[in-house]
Formats: structure tokens, sequence, C-alpha cells
């Protein structure tokens, strides 16, 4: 997890590791707009969650998932409802070579954790509607959450692996190489936003409705997100 905490009066937002770089350009956009620029920690969702719930001061949450937040939201700790900022698409990778869901027959390849992760769960619903599940699931290394997932992949641990679109475009991977999958295969891969109590209220609000403006949806539609 990274910080770039520089003062008690910035907005403090715990963004999940996944969104770090769509943040990155939202964040830029915002101070465009704005004069004010979003101080981020980025780490898990689960990590952010926990010490959201010990008093860590963050003014805004930025899951990976909608559960976390509405698990703030029924302790009480919110000051807003949660809200759909991004929806995450699953995407196979197939480093040097044309992508196709058959190149994971017989072959070893990874995805997160569907215990764990939103991409996971995402990644073996696809398989198995692609009837692909049942006879491969043996060769599966999981990674504890997508960022791990695609870091198998990157190393050469594995030769394949379902991860997120948006990463596989922050790294300017060929076209080629990746296969996305139909929006029909998974559920949504929804992540939720919720502003925390704190005398920073107002500000996260307004930082919350730019991230579902136009300009925003638009930018994140390019950097590999589906529109809301």
């Amino acid at each position: 997890m990274t910080s770039t905490w520089a003062g008690a009066e910035d907005l403090r937002v715990a963004v999940a590791a996944n969104f770090r770089p769509a943040f990155v350009e939202v964040s830029e956009l915002y101070e465009e707009h704005s004069g004010t620029r979003p101080d981020a920690v980025f780490g898990s969702s689960g990590l952010l969650y926990a010490q959201i719930t010990q008093g860590a001061p963050f003014h805004l949450f930025l899951s990976a998932d909608r559960q976390r937040p509405l698990q703030l939201e029924a302790a009480g700790l919110t000051a807003s409802r949660v809200i759909t900022y991004a929806r995450g698409r699953l995407a196979l990778w197939t480093p040097e070579r044309a992508a196709s869901p058959d190149a994971l027959v017989g072959a070893r390849f990874a995805l997160a954790n569907p215990r764990l992760a939103p991409y996971g769960e995402a990644a073996r619903a696809c398989l198995e509607h692609l009837g692909l599940w049942q006879a491969n699931a043996a060769n599966a290394v999981y990674g504890n959450n997508v960022s791990q997932t695609f870091h198998f992949v990157a190393s050469g641990a594995v030769g394949a692996g379902l991860v997120a679109h948006a990463q596989l475009l922050s790294q300017e991977v060929p076209s080629r190489e990746i296969w996305l999958a139909p929006d029909s295969c998974y559920e949504p891969i929804d992540q939720g936003a919720v502003v925390l109590k704190s005398s920073f209220e107002p500000e996260a609000a307004r930082f919350m409705t730019f991230l579902l403006g136009h300009e925003v949806q638009e930018r994140l539609a390019k950097l590999g997100y589906a529109p809301l």
C-alpha cells in the first residue's frame, strides 16, 4: 500500500489497488476542474475496509466491490448511500500469441481466487458458462486478487490468465493477446464507492459526483471499464 498524504486538509481517498491507473487520471482531471487534488492511499479493498473500521481518517472509499462499502453503510460509518462508480470487464490474456479460450484447455492458467475476489468469481462463472471449467479446473493457479493474478502471467509463471481488461490496457498489451469475455458470461463486476463520515463530507460528495459525470465515465470506458 502506498500513500501520498500531504496534510490534514487534503481530501483523503482509500482506493482499491486495481483502480490505481484510472484514479491517477481521474484525480488529475478533478484538480483541473476544482483546484483540489485528492490524496490517495492504494491497497486491497479488504485491508482498506479494516483500516476504516478501525478509525483511519479517510473521507471516501472506492472499493473493488460493493460488499465492503455496504458493510460500512450498515455499520453507520457512512455519510452517503453506496453507489457504483465503475464496472470492471474480464479479459483473457495470452502473452505472445493470439488470445482464445481454447488456450486454456490442458494448460496452466491464472485467475483470482473466486472466494476472495470479484474478478475471480467472474472468471470461474465465465469458464463454467463456456463449458471449460470442469475439465480444466485442476490446472488453475489462484491469485489472492486480480493484481497478483496479472503478475503471475506477466512473470511467465503461467501462460495465460483471466484478469481485468483495464490492467491490460494500462500496460499497453497488444490487442491480439487479449480476449474480452462477453458480458453475458458473468455477473457485472460493480465497484462501489461511499462517502465516509467526516468534516470533509461536502468535498468528498463533490468528488463522487464528478466521478459519476459524463467526462469521467467516458474516460473510464477508454481505460477498459464497461459503461454504467
